[in-house]
């Protein structure tokens, strides 16, 4: 015959905590909320101040206020042909790389553009490809790709400046 476990008070009220927890949880994640719209939204910059979405097709960067209220925050300079836009923000700590801190940057295809806030766009750099195999998967908007090449593109930029 088995000899049964006792279960202490302690995990008792234990468990019985962690399911309520659980519990409201679901009833959360049940009801959400709608916060805003911005039209065929393709890419999403974030920081303490800004919340950036680019439009898949316009050249409109729009920025998203915390009551949910969306305005322009800048045109990039563009051929207003519908395609995915990638965006990142350089943090504080970049400027110990020489970037300015808050600088928006843009992918355009091979080409970024950087704006510093609240100044207009103007062209960055441009991605270039010894492949012309894996130029043409980046220039078709594979964001894995892009945002890395964003990236490496921009310091390697900076480097040879």
């Amino acid at each position: 015959m088995k000899k049964r476990t006792k279960i202490t008070l302690r995990t008792k009220i234990y468990l019985t905590i962690v399911a309520l927890l659980a519990l409201t949880g679901v009833f959360y994640a049940a009801n959400p909320t709608f916060f805003t719209s911005v039209p065929f939204a393709t890419g999403v910059a974030a920081s303490r101040t800004n919340l950036l979405v680019s439009e898949y097709c316009t050249d409109n960067i729009d920025t998203v206020a915390c009551d949910g209220t969306v305005s322009l925050f800048a045109t990039i300079p563009g051929f207003g042909s519908c395609r995915e836009k990638y965006m990142a923000i350089a943090p504080s700590q970049s400027a110990a790389a020489g970037f300015t801190p808050r600088d928006v940057f843009v992918t355009l295809g091979p080409n970024i553009v950087r704006a510093t806030p609240p100044g207009p766009f103007t062209f960055f750099t441009s991605i270039t490809c010894s492949e012309t195999d894996r130029c043409l998967r980046r220039s078709r908007g594979a964001s894995h790709r892009t945002t890395t090449g964003l990236r490496s593109t921009i310091l390697a930029h900076l480097a040879s400046t």
